[in-house]
């Protein structure tokens, strides 16, 4: 039997040993073979190679130039002709940057929505879906360099968000990205660059940070990066590590717990490369990441007075079950790249496997449908195995044409195994009044069809695949000196097939098997034509096309509740835009901007039936989102630095919903989506005393209204907030130590809201720390 994750170990496992065998053989040598390799071993510019994992340079005399690889192959931001929000390991180590949270409000047009208990989504340019608890598709696809994490389609799924320890830099890709990263990408694409090993020089970094957060207790950080060349310039290793133990700020009065929202994060990347002849390189990683949350960041402002539960403070819930979420994650990756005259080649190869178990607290549900609390949790396991193999090659020559061709495979697999113990529901008013039947083919002639003591309200079992292929290709021409039009287009043929067997009184019986596979191919495109008006300044236009496929809703599900169809199409979309790239006073200011306009067709929705109490698919008809992207970059002089950066989004429907489950006129704003985002950076070095340089930085971060969904009698207003942070340190030769206070303020936000009792998801109070590095 072919085993994907034993081969690729393996041949990773390969990659990386090689490295130690070229070592060995090649120790004696006397000169470097091909020293004119040295520029290419890193993926960074000049200039930025030490940030990630060294001391910050104080002085600067230009903004750097920023190299991203947002059209698979190297290009300086300043000329690319596609909207991308780019954080460096500069910016990210400015703001103190761990995972998405900590940056997405610096990107004009990104929106996060942590939902708790529900997981997380992520937004670009108003593309939501209308529910936290996903059970869609995502449309904004997540990837660690050139590995999508895919997210598996089901409740409470999330993307993987692995720690922004030892990269390169964060791209945001706005806008559909259908031709060159496939399916998952609507809305766009989120992509962090690791840092390749360096086989020039032997580098160490260490890092130690404690905090304390209001309401809460002591956080604990520690991270290290250790990078060692084996054959100078020919092969190298590189060791990433980290860990975080992270306080909670919320009490439990149910069960008697103080901070229960913590949170513990272990990881690492080990990474090798080496060159074989002069044209062959092979890059082998293996990344690893156990998160373990405890509750989750949701507070309670009533509590369960009826049971003599009720809230007396901000930060406080009731709960009658230990909630808890636990992720991991292992990938293990292989790139082999080939260099000919005229054409780079690259294989990408990656497995991965996130295992993700946790448990819910749905006591408020049952008392709200059943009339008495229950201990009743939703407990929840699943995983996903995704293998996925990409080629690409790309001409590398001179000239006015230029293209880029490829193949892509992914095959999927999520198991997943769901259940609501109840005891105790046999006894509820609900099955004493009401008296329903027990469900089809019970083994016990009770209201739940089992015995007291036993009960459960449903049990599935599933496994759903995928199975994806792909064919793309894009073709630039310069047209004229300063014209450059390219096009290009994706062949993609997606299938998916879910196999479940469902039990219980939800179900109305047990042992239920279901069985739906959906199959879809089709095309996307693009073009878009540039015009550099100037050595300086760089407008374009883009249009793009994005697509996402259709699926079944549970037969279960349509069997409960009429208003449930028993597939839904899959959803496009079409977007327009206008951008302009700029650089002013000799490189000591860039402004970009961006306009778009966005027609989506056929938009998937989750729909709950108070009705039927379940949660279905179903297709919306047409929606618009249209907006603007500012970003500026500013230094005022060698010591002082600004950042500015704004976003707007008006996304719509078009269309009244007709399903009449859910009340959504044409009009209706999209959900989870802010209006409006703004970030302001300001970073000053100054000298301080001696030796010892100094910086201040400030940043305040502003998130406008949304909708907690889109049904305008169920929604909720999420207000807008601020949120500000500043942080001062001092370094001389290889140590750096700084002092910062997070969310200074001490803002509450409302992140996501809300459940039966108006629970809503809070962000981190006020956190003052020292953080201490270490780099030689």
């Amino acid at each position: 039997m072919y085993h994907p994750r034993l081969v690729l170990l393996c041949v990773t496992a390969y990659a990386l040993s090689t490295s130690l065998l070229s070592a060995a053989a090649e120790s004696q040598a006397a000169e470097l073979p091909y020293p004119q390799l040295a520029a290419e071993t890193s993926n960074k510019p000049a200039g930025q190679a030490e940030d990630s994992g060294s001391l910050i340079p104080m002085s600067r005399n230009s903004i750097e130039e920023i190299i991203v690889t947002a059209t698979r192959r190297d290009s300086a931001l300043q000329d690319t002709a596609l909207s991308v929000g780019v954080l460096t390991a500069r910016d990210l180590a400015g703001a103190r940057a761990l995972n998405l949270d900590d940056y997405w409000r610096q990107i004009p047009s990104l929106a996060v929505t942590d939902a708790g208990p529900f997981g997380t989504r992520v937004a670009i340019r108003g593309l939501s879906g209308n529910s936290t608890a996903r059970a869609d598709e995502a449309l904004t696809a997540i990837y660690l360099d050139d590995t999508p994490l895919t997210n598996p389609q089901g409740l409470f799924a999330t993307p993987p968000d692995i720690n922004l320890v030892d990269v390169d830099r964060v791209e945001v890709l706005r806008g559909p990205q259908g031709t060159l990263f496939g399916a998952s990408t609507m809305g766009g694409a989120v992509r962090t660059i690791t840092n390749r090993p360096d086989p020039m020089a032997s580098t160490q970094f260490y890092e130690a940070t404690i905090s304390n957060t209001n309401h809460g207790g002591t956080n604990y950080e520690i991270n290290a990066v250790l990078n060692q060349p084996l054959v100078q310039d020919r092969s190298a290793l590189r060791l990433a590590a980290y860990y975080r133990d992270a306080d909670g700020y919320i009490d439990d009065i149910g069960l008697s717990r103080a901070n229960v929202n913590s949170d513990e994060t272990l990881g690492f990347r080990l990474s090798g490369m080496t060159r074989i002849g002069e044209n062959l390189m092979l890059t082998g990683r293996i990344q690893y990441q156990d998160l373990k949350v405890g509750s989750f960041n949701e507070v309670d402002r009533v509590g369960k007075p009826q049971i003599g539960l009720a809230i007396q403070d901000d930060y406080q819930l009731a709960l009658l079950v230990e909630e808890f979420r636990n992720e991991e994650l292992i990938l293990y990756n292989l790139e082999v790249e080939y260099t000919t005259a005229r054409t780079d080649w690259i294989s990408i190869t990656s497995y991965f496997e996130n295992e993700t178990a946790l448990t819910i607290d749905l006591a408020d549900e049952m008392n709200a449908f059943f009339g008495a609390y229950l201990v009743a949790p939703n407990e929840t396991q699943f995983a996903q195995k995704v293998f996925t193999q990409e080629i690409r090659v790309t001409s590398n020559s001179e000239g006015r044409l230029g293209w880029l061709a490829g193949f892509f495979y992914l095959d999927q697999e999520v198991p997943r195994n769901d259940i609501i113990p109840a005891m105790g529901f046999n006894a509820t008013p609900f099955c004493q009044f009401v008296n329903p039947p027990p469900p089809a083919n019970a083994p016990f002639p009770t209201c739940s069809g089992l015995p007291d003591g036993e009960e459960f309200l449903i049990q599935v079992q599933s496994r759903s695949t995928r199975e994806d292929y792909g064919v793309f290709g894009e073709v630039s021409y310069q047209l004229a000196e300063r014209w450059k039009a390219t096009v290009g287009a994706r062949w993609y043929d997606i299938s998916k097939h879910v196999d479940d067997v469902s039990s219980g009184f939800f179900v109305g019986g047990f042992d239920i098997v279901s069985s739906v596979g959906p199959d879809e191919d089709g095309v996307n495109a693009k073009g878009s034509l540039a015009f550099q008006v100037n050595e300086d300044a760089m407008v374009y236009v883009l249009a793009s096309q994005g697509y996402r496929p259709g699926g079944a809703n549970d037969p279960f599900v349509v069997g409960q509740c009429a208003n449930a169809p028993p597939t839904y199409e899959s959803d496009a979309l079409w977007n327009y835009e206008l951008g302009a790239r700029t650089t002013w006073f000799d490189n000591h200011l860039t402004l970009n901007g961006t306009v778009y306009h966005i027609d989506w067709s056929d938009a998937q929705i989750i729909v709950f039936s108070q009705a039927c109490s379940v949660s279905f698919v179903d297709n919306s008809g047409e929606a618009t989102s249209d907006g603007v992207e500012l970003e500026l970059s500013a230094l005022i002089n060698d010591h002082w630095q600004l950042a500015l950066s704004a976003g707007y989004t008006d996304a719509t429907l078009k269309e009244t919903i007709p399903n009449p489950a859910i009340d959504a006129p044409a009009g209706t704003e999209l959900p989870n989506v802010p209006d409006v985002t703004a970030s302001l950076a300001s970073t000053h070095y100054f000298p301080a005393f001696g030796s010892f340089e100094g910086f201040v930085r400030a940043d305040v971060q502003y998130t406008g209204d949304s909708f907690s969904d889109i049904d305008i009698n169920v929604r909720a207003r999420n207000p807008s907030y601020f949120l500000a942070n500043v942080r001062a340190g001092i370094q001389t030769g290889h140590w750096r130590t700084e002092l910062y206070i997070e969310n200074m303020f001490d803002e509450q936000a409302i992140l996501a809201c809300c459940r039966l009792n108006g629970e809503f998801v809070t962000n981190r109070p006020r956190t003052i720390g020292i953080r201490t590095s270490y780099h030689r």
